[in-house]
């Protein structure tokens, strides 16, 4: 086993993470990543029983995960929504930011989680839930490495509907909070924003805590998916 910074063996996980030494010809290769040592072991020793899977590195925390990903290349990063240090949705918009090939499959034990959602306008490749039963966890990642998607059906109407509401709810600002809401899906910082509107970031902020509260959202950053959809 080839370790980074720490002495590992075969199979055993430890901090910051493990990368396999049986670099082989399977063709479908991981980096899998969840905070609870007995779920990732887990999925280690299932999707390793399978003859075309490669796990190549085992992460419990997403700092770790992501920087295996950058580091192996995998077909699929498969991750835990709520990794700590940095989060599984997180990690997806830096992929997608750095445009890797990277396939990234997100494991959650809850479908009303609104990160979920976010996770799929996003453009996660797949949504796994961790009661999934074994064969259905196989036939998903295969068919993702292939270049399909597997979003449950029902999430996929949840994430129309709360983009429908969204437009919906947008219709209620003014035309100086859309001009802020255009200027928010461009990624700007608040100094950003105030200096290109010509306004103190106090005002800004008096305007976002508006924008927030018409649009139902707490965060910039879910604002800013919003944003994206929107204009």
């Amino acid at each position: 086993m080839v370790g980074m910074g720490v002495s590992c063996t075969h199979l055993q996980i430890q901090l910051p993470f493990w990368i396999s030494s049986n670099m082989n010809h399977r063709s479908i290769k991981l980096v899998i990543a969840d905070d609870h040592p007995v779920v990732l072991h887990g999925l280690v020793s299932l999707l390793e029983s399978q003859p075309d899977f490669e796990v190549l590195a085992a992460c419990e925390n997403g700092a770790t995960a992501l920087e295996a990903i950058f580091k192996l290349s995998p077909n699929i990063a498969l991750l835990d929504l709520r990794l700590p240090v940095i989060t599984g949705l997180e990690i997806l918009d830096k992929l997608s930011r750095a445009n890797l090939s990277t396939r990234v499959v997100i494991l959650t034990a809850f479908t009303d989680d609104r990160d979920v959602l976010l996770a799929i306008s996003r453009g996660v490749h797949g949504i796994l839930m961790k009661d999934s039963l074994t064969n259905a966890l196989f036939d998903c990642l295969r068919r993702i490495a292939f270049g399909e998607r597997s979003v449950p059906p029902e999430l996929v109407r949840k994430e129309v509907q709360r983009q429908a509401q969204a437009a919906l709810m947008a219709q209620s600002l003014t035309s100086r909070e859309k001009e802020i809401l255009c200027l928010v899906a461009k990624g700007l910082s608040s100094k950003e924003l105030a200096a290109q509107l010509s306004i103190s970031v106090g005002t800004l902020k008096l305007h976002l805590h508006h924008i927030y509260r018409k649009m139902n959202v707490s965060s910039r950053s879910h604002l800013m998916t919003l944003a994206r959809q929107l204009v």
